[in-house]
């Protein structure tokens, strides 16, 4: 229970955020955005089932570790822009497609996961 002076003081903290150009609900939702090595590690214990091989899971991970956390792994997912993306597999397109189309393809399904989880636009991230 809440006392009416605290009641009253967190609603003046509000209006004065409010005030100065803050958007309060928009920062309390932001919390709830996971960053990007969260979400993977979401989508990877969902698809784990999946998978024919535990060696299909091991280099799942790898490659996202080795090639995409180093840059966007601390990155809410709703702040990951194309550029980041491309930050990740340009370094290694011309010598190892494959494993950037890998790469590029498995940021995708991290971050289309996340858009249909609601983890991209608002707080309906579900708690784990």
């Amino acid at each position: 229970m809440v006392s009416l002076a605290d009641a009253r003081a967190k609603a003046f903290e509000l209006r004065a955020a409010a005030a100065g150009g803050r958007d309060p609900l928009v920062e309390k939702r932001r919390g709830d955005i996971p960053t990007f090595r969260e979400a993977a590690e979401r989508v990877h214990d969902a698809n784990r089932a999946r998978w024919r091989s535990d060696r299909t899971a091991v280099l799942w991970w790898a490659s996202l570790e080795n090639h995409a956390f180093a840059i966007i792994g601390d990155m809410a997912v709703d702040r990951i822009s194309q550029s980041d993306v491309l930050r990740c597999v340009e370094p290694m397109w011309a010598t190892r497609t494959e494993t950037a189309r890998k790469v590029r393809q498995r940021i995708r399904t991290v971050l289309r996961w996340c858009q249909a989880h609601g983890a991209t636009c608002s707080s309906t991230w579900p708690a784990k």
